[in-house]
């Protein structure tokens, strides 16, 4: 299923940033907090020469981590790109939730479970909690090899579960 060719989807991405924008834009004003202080302090994440270790099977959260070694490498230690990291996540998870859940139920259906996870206060913690991205990262690329498997990519379904399997 194409999702370019509906003249709905646009509208319900806008709305989605929308809302996700309003819900927890105020967050890039955060601060670090609790285990937040230590991907800010860890050398992994700091170090400019560290990016090799990632590759390693022994590293827990690899693909978690590395995203915090990309935001640190492009804002430093400024935690407003770190929390707009989170904040797409899950505005992007909510979207992929729709095109998803559009495949098996009426749109209005879908837009609706689409709004209640991006809005549910159980999201709040994933969202703000900087150290919590792995649950977004996890529950992205869960989505996309759902989606995958409904188009009938098994292998790409396969690594985009690894994926999701190496960011928890």
């Amino acid at each position: 299923m194409n999702v370019t060719n509906d003249p709905h989807v646009f509208k319900v991405a806008a709305g989605l940033v929308l809302a996700g924008l309003l819900l927890f834009g105020a967050s890039l004003n955060d601060p670090f907090h609790f285990d937040d202080i230590l991907i800010a302090n860890d050398a992994n994440v700091t170090n400019p020469a560290a990016w090799a270790h990632f590759l390693s099977p022994l590293h827990l959260r690899q693909l978690t981590f590395f995203t915090f070694y990309l935001n640190h490498r492009f804002g430093g230690g400024d935690p407003a790109g770190y929390h707009f990291v989170n904040v797409a996540l899950h505005i992007a998870n909510a979207f992929l939730f729709f095109v998803l859940l559009r495949r098996y139920v009426e749109e209005w259906v879908a837009i609706a479970a689409a709004a209640l996870f991006l809005i549910h206060p159980v999201q709040t913690e994933p969202v703000l909690y900087i150290y919590q991205r792995s649950i977004l990262l996890a529950c992205c690329f869960s989505l996309l090899a759902l989606i995958a498997l409904a188009e009938k990519r098994h292998w790409l379904a396969v690594v985009l579960f690894f994926l999701a399997f190496e960011s928890k």
